[in-house]
């Protein structure tokens, strides 16, 4: 399966990404997605390590960009590492709401910006 290690923690939807990602696969994680972005009170962001990712197939882009539009789903943080996963997800993020993708070279990366955020939101939403 291309999509493994999936996690739910302090607002934060972990993913692992490898080999190439298929409609099916793009359709299961987003259930996902929706699954915790409607069950949280508060924004969640998703975390995506697609360092592994040898591609993504156009129907699994669509399906990721289309993501983008559910109700409390802040943004997506994806860790790339590699040159196909990169053009994937760039492809993915100039289809998805505005600024809504984030991609960074590392996975570490891309964590560190994800709780950073999750923080800053969290904050102003418990501030109201």
């Amino acid at each position: 399966m291309p999509i493994t290690d999936y996690t739910f923690e302090n607002g934060i939807f972990y993913a692992r990404e490898h080999g190439k990602i298929t409609k099916s696969e793009a359709l299961e994680w987003s259930r996902y997605v929706r699954h915790h972005a409607s069950e949280n009170q508060r924004p969640i962001i998703s975390l995506i390590d697609a360092t592994g990712v040898t591609g993504i197939d156009a129907d699994a882009r669509r399906v990721f960009a289309n993501t983008s539009a559910i109700p409390n789903y802040a943004m997506a943080c994806i860790a790339t590492g590699t040159l196909v996963s990169e053009i994937s997800a760039r492809i993915v993020s100039t289809t998805a709401l505005d600024p809504h993708t984030h991609l960074f070279k590392t996975i570490d990366s891309a964590r560190a910006f994800a709780e950073a955020r999750i923080r800053e939101i969290y904050s102003s939403f418990d501030q109201v």
